[in-house]
């Protein structure tokens, strides 16, 4: 048969140049499909439909690091696992990255308070807290801190042996500021803490308030005598505590009479003495006297 003659033939009414084209194409199609993917692939590398390993960048594994110009894959633990670590940096490296990768703190704070851990230094409560959520899940570091500490204390000498009771360290005791009451008010007296009248000034109007608060509460309580102790159950009239206030006697007023009546509250020539130790009257002109 011929070349024309071949050409003319049909098969189910279409001509065969037209089948043979065809199948040229999809054996071209077929064969482009099966051709093998460029480039190199990582024995390690995950396929693209598996699920990220835990801790890659969608699971949470630190990418891989550059070292002398190759990749690689750095060696990472098992969240789950002990460290098997046979030095404190690898202990220190995998107990902060767990510590960050658990939300417990960021990878700077994990990291500052487990060296200083391992160093040996006084750690906040917080660096505390670290310290223990660290060795609780991986144990103790190689080797242990020889100092320093909080929380439940140093880690002992044997990881089995049981860490005994650490005492508690005692606060350091720092002085009360002295309670303040609220004057004006009656005060009754309960013990040494308030028999005098330095101690009721001090409660009344603090440290400021004692240099004048002392004539000041003596000169409403004349009855009670000058000086203390005053045995429990003693009332006394804490006044409301306000500066000093002095006039300069005058020709007018210079006597004890003539100064009371020219400045209440002061009802009393006792009482005017209170606030005025020592001082005997008539004064003369130009005294400086306390009448409040």
């Amino acid at each position: 048969m011929n070349w024309s003659g071949l050409m003319e033939r049909r098969v189910l009414g279409v001509p065969i140049l037209y089948v043979v084209g065809a199948l040229a194409v999809i054996l071209a199609v077929v064969a482009w499909r099966m051709k093998p993917a460029t480039g190199v692939q990582l024995a390690d590398e995950p396929a693209a439909e598996d699920e990220p390993a835990a801790g890659d960048p969608a699971g949470g594994v630190p990418l891989p690091y550059v070292s002398g110009g190759s990749v690689s894959q750095a060696p990472l633990p098992d969240p789950n696992d002990g460290p098997s670590a046979d030095d404190n940096d690898k202990w220190l490296r995998r107990s902060a990255e767990w510590l960050a990768g658990q939300g417990h703190a960021t990878m700077d704070a994990a990291l500052i308070a487990l060296q200083k851990y391992l160093a040996g230094e006084q750690l906040s409560m917080e660096q505390g807290r670290l310290r223990d959520l660290a060795t609780d899940h991986f144990g103790y570091p190689p080797d242990l801190p020889q100092s320093g500490g909080t929380g439940n204390g140093d880690a002992p000498d044997d990881p089995d042996v049981p860490t005994p009771p650490v005492p508690p360290t005692p606060p350091v005791v720092v002085p009360a500021e002295p309670k303040k009451y609220i004057a004006p008010a009656f005060h009754t007296v309960s013990g040494p803490s308030d028999d005098s009248y330095t101690d009721m000034a001090l409660l009344f109007y603090g440290e400021s308030g004692v240099q004048y608060g002392v004539d000041l509460i003596q000169s409403y309580n004349v009855k009670h005598g000058h000086q203390g102790p005053f045995p429990p159950g003693t009332r006394f009239w804490i006044p409301k505590y306000a500066p000093p206030r002095y006039v300069i006697a005058t020709a007018s007023m210079r006597t004890a009479s003539q100064i009371i009546s020219k400045n209440p509250p002061l009802n009393s020539v006792a009482m005017l003495q209170e606030l005025n130790d020592g001082m005997t009257f008539p004064v003369k002109v130009g005294q400086k006297v306390r009448v409040a």
